[in-house]
């Protein structure tokens, strides 16, 4: 059970980052595709990276959660 509660963490501590930036504005410029009748209607949407539209204080924050993160593995070792 231990192993898995491990597991666990070390796939969230990795995700969450992730999904921070992802949903972050200035970090993904998105752009739709219709596809008309043959989709329905239907709106896709394309995220693309663009590491341009980081600024220096989003990178800092970054920089302060990944150092937190690892202040936080080295003190429950």
């Amino acid at each position: 059970m231990n192993v898995l509660h491990y597991l666990m963490g070390l796939l969230h501590y990795l995700i969450v980052p992730l999904a921070f930036l992802s949903e972050s504005p200035g970090f993904t410029r998105s752009f739709s595709v219709h596809e008309g009748d043959l989709a329905g209607g239907v709106q896709w949407l394309h995220l693309k990276m663009d590491w341009r539209g980081l600024s220096p204080l989003d990178a800092a924050m970054v920089g302060l959660f990944v150092w937190a993160s690892l202040v936080q593995h080295r003190s429950f070792r």
